[in-house]
């Protein structure tokens, strides 16, 4: 996947961070001046404070299922306050796809190599679980997102981007 218009080296977002994450996966991850282009391979769980990049758990969330071993998200209890109650709303709704997730207190653990299936799913009117979902509809066909219209909240053009995206996944 190779994304533009994104200054990897000076860019202030601290949700960048989280291009370490993919790579602690075992992704390889190369930073150009304006570009970033990650290659997935065969992943692995990684126990991580998330802490300080909270709105990128649900996408980790997304990834973990399809990683060998267990990863182990912490130290995010204040996303039970958010659009939604977000570490119920991931372990109920990964639960619902086959996914073998533990709700903690503060954070989630998610069993890799999880065997997913189609289903209806719920984003519980959270626009990032709605996107992290069609993350894991990229290798869980039939996966029915009810309710996807809640991304405009942060992405009005998402459906629009995202179909344009998955013409050009191979």
């Amino acid at each position: 996947m190779v994304t533009s218009n994104i200054h990897p080296h000076t860019t202030w977002q601290g949700d960048i961070r989280f291009l370490e994450i993919l790579e602690g996966m075992g992704c390889i991850v190369k930073k150009g001046f304006d570009r970033v282009t990650v290659h997935g391979r065969d992943l692995s769980g990684i126990d991580v404070d998330m802490s300080d990049l909270p709105d990128m758990v649900p996408t980790l969330a997304a990834v973990a299922p399809f990683a060998r071993g267990r990863t182990i998200i912490r130290n995010v209890a204040h996303l039970r306050h958010k659009e939604s109650d977000r570490l119920h709303a991931l372990a109920l709704e990964w639960g619902r796809i086959g996914g073998r997730v533990t709700e903690l207190p503060d954070g989630l653990i998610i069993e890799g190599d999880s065997r997913l299936k189609g289903t209806v799913v719920y984003p519980h009117n959270d626009h990032r679980l709605a996107m992290s979902l069609a993350v894991v509809a990229l290798r869980t066909p039939h996966l029915d997102i009810q309710d996807i219209a809640c991304v405009k909240k942060s992405f009005p053009t998402f459906l629009h981007t995202w179909n344009r995206i998955q013409c050009n996944i191979t």
